[in-house]
């Protein structure tokens, strides 16, 4: 057995320190000098618009390869179901939650910025809401973040086998993904912090306060539903409900002979 090296303090929550720094300083930023926090702003644009290029190809490439590693082609609809199922279950559980939380403390009561009103598209039907979330109309839709299920359900499409050339292929994709994303991740205290001191240097010191309830009301709902649902979901998932077999326990062995007396 590998022995397992402990990571450090710094090693494990480093990354997080840095980002909240940077976000801290380019909220400083723009309440010192609101001008300077202003130009800074295409870089934090920059560091958004290659978060949100890589959430797709990420989604693709680690599910596929994950799934495409598989040989056995029979357990590709247990999985196809199991991974729709999850993901309508969770979602719809994770939905009512938001729903009863934000209307028992809202995020927006209090604040100062002004709210621009947008105009409500027209209710789909049950049938409509089914088609539209599960499948797409082109195949180029697939690669917007706004179908992840319908990717989800094309990734697993991808099965072969881990010696495959598909699954070579996904397996070198997910590395060379895997390492975009940790230099996405390097520059994140630099982006977010430009983004921040744009935010505070046009919306004014204000919104750290309007930012601060939102979170306030935010982070306690997460920490509810990871004590909650998660453990609820690994006690699914372990099959914890499962039927116990009624299957009769197996009779004892008979005993040994004994040995031979020596002569």
């Amino acid at each position: 057995m590998a022995n397992l090296q402990k990571k450090s303090f710094w090693q494990q929550y480093g990354n997080l320190i840095l980002i909240l720094s940077g976000i801290l300083i380019g909220a400083l930023i723009g309440v010192v000098v609101p001008d300077f926090g202003t130009t800074i702003k295409p870089i934090g644009d920059i560091f958004l618009n290659l978060l949100f290029t890589i959430v797709v190809p990420l989604v693709f490439v680690s599910i596929a390869s994950a799934v495409g590693s598989m040989a056995n082609m029979k357990r590709l609809g247990k999985i196809l179901g199991g991974t729709i199922g999850t993901f309508i279950f969770t979602g719809a559980i994770a939905g009512v939650c938001v729903l009863v939380w934000v209307n028992l403390f809202s995020p927006s009561a209090g604040t100062t910025i002004e709210l621009v009103a947008s105009e409500v598209g027209e209710a789909q039907t049950a049938g409509e809401l089914l088609v539209s979330s599960l499948t797409v109309s082109d195949f180029s839709d697939l690669w917007d973040k706004s179908n992840m299920l319908p990717l989800i359900i094309f990734c697993v499409s991808a099965c072969g086998g881990e010696q495959s050339p598909m699954g070579r292929l996904l397996a070198n994709l997910n590395d060379i993904i895997m390492k975009f994303v940790g230099i996405i991740m390097l520059v994140a205290p630099i982006g977010l912090g430009a983004y921040f001191a744009n935010l505070v240097a046009t919306y004014g010191p204000e919104i750290i306060g309007d930012y601060g309830r939102s979170m306030l009301v935010y982070y306690p709902l997460c920490a509810l539903y990871g004590v909650i649902f998660f453990p609820l979901y690994a006690f699914l998932a372990a099959g914890a409900w499962s039927k116990p077999s009624c299957a009769p326990p197996s009779p004892p062995l008979p005993p040994s002979p004994p040995p031979p007396p020596s002569p």
